[in-house]
C-alpha cells in the first residue's frame, strides 16, 4: 500500500535549496488507489458473470468506487461512511459467493476495505 501523509504542526518556513515557503499543513492520501484499480478490475471480471441480482452487484460496485475516490481527496474523505462501505463491501462478497472466477480478486478487495473503514 502506497501512502503519501504530509501533517502540520511546522507553521514555519521551509527551506529546500532554491524553492522556499510556509507549510501549515497538507494530506494526500494514495492508499486508496490500488484499490480502485482492484474495484475497476471486479467490475470487468463480473461482467459477463451471471449474478443473482446484477442491478445490486453494478449499484454496490459503483458505491464502493465512488466510496474509494472520496477518500483519495482530503476535502471529501471525511465523507465516506464506514458503515455504508462495510455494508456495500457484504453485498457485493455474498452476491459473488459463488463466482471463483473472481475470488481473489474479493480476497484482495476485502483487505483494501479493511484499511479503508479502518481509517476512519
Amino acid at each position: 500500500m502506497t501512502g503519501i501523509n504530509i501533517g502540520g504542526g511546522n507553521f514555519g518556513p521551509i527551506n529546500t535549496g532554491t524553492n522556499s515557503g510556509s507549510m501549515s499543513g497538507a494530506n494526500i492520501n494514495q492508499q486508496q488507489a490500488p484499490l480502485v484499480a482492484l474495484l475497476e478490475q471486479l467490475r470487468a471480471q463480473t461482467a459477463a458473470l451471471e449474478v443473482e441480482d446484477r442491478k445490486a452487484l453494478d449499484r454496490n460496485l459503483a458505491g464502493l468506487l465512488a466510496d474509494a475516490h472520496k477518500a483519495q481527496d482530503p476535502e471529501t474523505a471525511d465523507d465516506v461512511e464506514p458503515e455504508v462501505v462495510r455494508t456495500r463491501w457484504e453485498k457485493v462478497k455474498n452476491l459473488l459467493s459463488q463466482a471463483s472466477e473472481v475470488s481473489g480478486t474479493v480476497a484482495q478487495i476485502g483487505g483494501h476495505i479493511s484499511g479503508l473503514i479502518g481509517a476512519f
